[in-house]
């Protein structure tokens, strides 16, 4: 590995003969904050698709699925983010 004198970056040269580097890849792991998370945001997303999807059967009914869906999805990443905060903060 070396780092660019440029970006102060990382990289990974793949040979002595190209010119162009790659970025060296970061390793994700996935720790129990992340779980946890992942287990919020996905139990938000099934919370949400009953309540929505009766909102938006009622007053859009034509795109009644695609705003749950889209519903969903906001509610589930915000799930997510708002777990891993407080998951970190615990010891």
């Amino acid at each position: 590995m070396a780092i660019d004198e440029l970006d102060q970056v990382p990289v990974q040269r793949t040979s002595d003969r190209t010119s162009c580097p790659r970025p060296a890849a970061k390793s994700r792991q996935w720790t129990k904050q992340s779980a946890g998370a992942m287990f919020a945001a996905a139990a938000a997303f099934e919370f949400t698709r009953g309540i929505a999807l009766e909102i938006f059967g009622q007053v859009l009914p034509d795109w009644a699925y695609t705003a749950t869906g889209l519903t969903q999805l906001i509610v589930a990443a915000g799930a997510y983010r708002l777990a891993l905060l407080w998951l970190r903060r615990l010891p």
